[in-house]
C-alpha cells in the first residue's frame, strides 16, 4: 500500500476516478494476474487514471490500456518484439523510449529506443527502480 503522506501528495496533484471505475479496473487487474506484489501499481492506476507528467515524460493512463487490452501497446509489443509476458508498457505509442512494469518482480525499468534489442536479448535496462512507488517518487519528484 502507498503510504498516507504520498497518497495525500497524489490526491492534491491528480483527479481520482469514480468508484465504479475503480472496481472495474481492479477486476481487470485481477484478470491479468496482478496480485499482492503489485499492490502499489494496482492501487495507483485504479485510483488516479490520468496522464501522469513527470521527469520521463507522460505516462499513459494504464487502466485505459487494460480496458481493451487486445489493442494495448503492451499487446502490440508482445506480438511485434516478442516482449516477455510479465512486462507492461507505461508509455504510449507517441514515445520512442520504453518504460515497463515487471509484473513478476514489481520493478519498473526504463529502456531507450536504441537499447530495446539489448533488453530483449539480455534484460539490459538504462534505469531500474526496485518498486513502482520508488519509480513514482522519482518521476513525480516527490520528496517526503
Amino acid at each position: 500500500m502507498l503510504d498516507i503522506k504520498f497518497v495525500q501528495f497524489l490526491d492534491k496533484k491528480f483527479d481520482k476516478v469514480l468508484p465504479k471505475y475503480t472496481e472495474e479496473y481492479n477486476s481487470k487487474f485481477n484478470e491479468l494476474g496482478f496480485n499482492k506484489i503489485n499492490s502499489d501499481f494496482v492501487e495507483f492506476w485504479s485510483k488516479y487514471n490520468d496522464e501522469i507528467k513527470g521527469k520521463l515524460g507522460i505516462l499513459y493512463p494504464f487502466a485505459y490500456e487494460i480496458r481493451d487490452f487486445d489493442k494495448s501497446l503492451t499487446k502490440i509489443l508482445r506480438k511485434q518484439l516478442n516482449l516477455p509476458i510479465q512486462y507492461y508498457s507505461l508509455f504510449n505509442f507517441e514515445n520512442e523510449e520504453h518504460l515497463f512494469d515487471d509484473q513478476d518482480t514489481a520493478t519498473v525499468i526504463f529502456i531507450t529506443s536504441t537499447n530495446i534489442q539489448k533488453f530483449l536479448i539480455d534484460n539490459y535496462c538504462d534505469k531500474k527502480w526496485d518498486t513502482f512507488k520508488d519509480f513514482l517518487e522519482y518521476h513525480l519528484n516527490y520528496k517526503n
